[in-house]
């Protein structure tokens, strides 16, 4: 019997553990801070964003900012978005989408800062640069609350495919 129980439980860590180590992750990294030189007040934040597809079904995890990033920057605006999947590592499935969803409600996912303009720009042969856009015009989108990262590959997915979206986000007080 305690040999019975003990092939279960080995069978089951193994299970988890390989289940554990699939999954798709997005990393928040460090915010570099560039200030205005006449004023000395922070100009741009930049952040870099590390996304991993899980091994298995090559899916990211939607991913909201830090609170931490996001008290940095509320009250700023994001003027651009950096796109590369174009790098030695593995790459993604070509002309898969990027979506960046502000909430105004408690339910995340409502409103895409992007306005489609991600779409397609998830690329693994070039590095893109969008906007944020609101009703088919291309604007700066006022940061109020957490930004959630989403990647959806394109039909036929790589899995551990790796894409680095960089935001960049503008002080509009800085001057």
């Amino acid at each position: 019997m305690k040999k019975l129980l003990t092939i279960v439980l080995a069978v089951a860590l193994v299970f988890f553990a390989s289940n554990a180590m699939a999954a798709g992750t997005v990393s928040e990294g460090s915010a570099t801070t560039y200030y205005n030189a006449a004023t000395g007040k922070p100009a741009v934040i930049e952040v870099t964003f590390t996304c991993t597809a899980d091994a298995g079904d090559g899916t990211y995890p939607a991913t909201a900012m830090s609170a931490a990033l996001t008290a940095k920057v509320k009250g700023w605006v994001l003027d651009e978005v950096r796109i590369d999947g174009n790098h030695a590592g593995t790459e993604p499935t070509e002309d898969s989408d990027l979506y960046l969803y502000r909430s105004y409600n408690t339910s995340p996912g409502d409103f895409d800062v992007l306005g489609g303009n991600g779409v397609d720009q998830v690329d693994n042969t070039a590095s893109r640069v969008v906007v944020p856009a609101s009703a088919g015009q291309n604007k700066w989108a006022y940061v109020s609350t957490p930004l959630t990262l989403y990647i959806v590959q394109a039909a036929v997915v790589t899995n551990s495919a790796v894409v680095y979206v960089t935001l960049v986000f503008v002080n509009p007080y800085a001057n």
